[in-house]
């Protein structure tokens, strides 16, 4: 009886240790202005096994006046891409709340429409479980959007679930996303939307 008891209290000792670090669940909302600028909105629940002093969450390039569970957020920049500073994270569950401006989300396309081109997730340095996003337009349009990863390209496709609703586009990832993933929603826009 005490060994059994003894080889429980290991096992259960042991646990965190083989569990991973990871995203359970990020909400993404983003609002697209007629000046091209993008306000985003999104919250991530993050369970950690190891302590971090600090751990760089990526949003993406052109970001500006980004605020961290309300408050102003230190930011660090690389390659382009800015990044939120997270610091003095111990291990367990935390929820943060993330709130930013990006510009450039808009070019021409080919043909001469504005495209929308919005990273959804830049590369997170752990796998994300549940991603769900919504996207509004500020009018109406006619194309469906495409969705691209760094893993799986347009293959991702298959795993996306969205539906469009006036001038929202709602969905979700429907398997877990590998670690430093990212995730691109395009879509062309009319001409008289800018």
């Amino acid at each position: 009886m005490r060994r059994l008891l003894i080889a429980i209290l290991v096992l259960f000792l042991l646990a965190p240790c083989c569990l991973a670090s990871e995203i359970t669940t990020m909400q993404s909302s983003a609002s697209l202005g007629t000046d091209g600028r993008v306000q985003v909105s999104l919250t991530a629940t993050i369970v950690l096994t190891e302590q971090h002093s600090t751990l760089l969450f990526p949003l993406g390039k052109n970001v500006s006046g980004v605020t961290l569970n309300g408050a102003s957020a230190r930011t660090t920049t690389t390659d382009g891409v800015v990044s939120v500073r997270l610091s003095n994270l111990v291990p367990g569950t935390h929820t943060f709340n993330i709130h930013y401006t990006q510009s450039q989300v808009v070019s021409m396309d080919d043909l001469g429409y504005p495209q929308l081109r919005l990273s959804l997730l830049s590369g997170f340095l752990y796998p994300t479980q549940h991603l769900s996003f919504s996207v509004t337009m500020p009018g109406s349009f006619t194309e469906n959007p495409t969705f691209s990863s760094g893993y799986h390209q347009n293959s991702i496709e298959s795993s996306i679930t969205y539906t469009v609703s006036g001038a929202t586009v709602t969905g979700s990832v429907d398997e877990p996303l590998k670690d430093r993933e990212t995730l691109v929603m395009t879509l062309r826009l009319p001409k008289e939307m800018f």
